[in-house]
């Protein structure tokens, strides 16, 4: 699955793959603008990890990984989110890069 993000009139892509950091374990909400077209501001709540992430230093995994909800498996699905991981020292290998404004599908 690709996924594209815009961020500040600029447009991302992110990369990588999953290295089992825990970081989409963390409960999160996005808010976004009136129209629900910006996104203001990413919130997460590290205190109430998801209960099916064993966070013990010998596994850090997460139990139901083949089978984690859609949620799970799109993590991160803007910049912000991976920005707030590294600023809390969790080790997400995605990254973001900067790509052309996409353009729209015809439907």
């Amino acid at each position: 699955m690709i996924t594209i993000a815009e961020h500040k009139g600029k447009w991302y892509k992110r990369v990588g793959k999953c290295n089992g950091c825990g970081g989409c374990c963390s409960p999160r909400t996005l808010a976004w603008d009136e129209q629900g077209k910006k996104m203001l501001k990413v919130y997460f709540d590290t205190k109430t990890p998801c209960p099916d992430y064993d966070s013990t230093k010998k596994l850090r995994k997460c139990k139901c990984y083949n089978t984690r909800p859609k949620a799970c498996r799109n993590f991160p699905e803007h910049p912000l989110q991976t920005r707030f991981l590294k600023k809390n020292k969790i080790k997400c290998s995605y990254s973001w890069v900067e790509i052309p404004k996409p353009k729209k599908r015809k439907k």
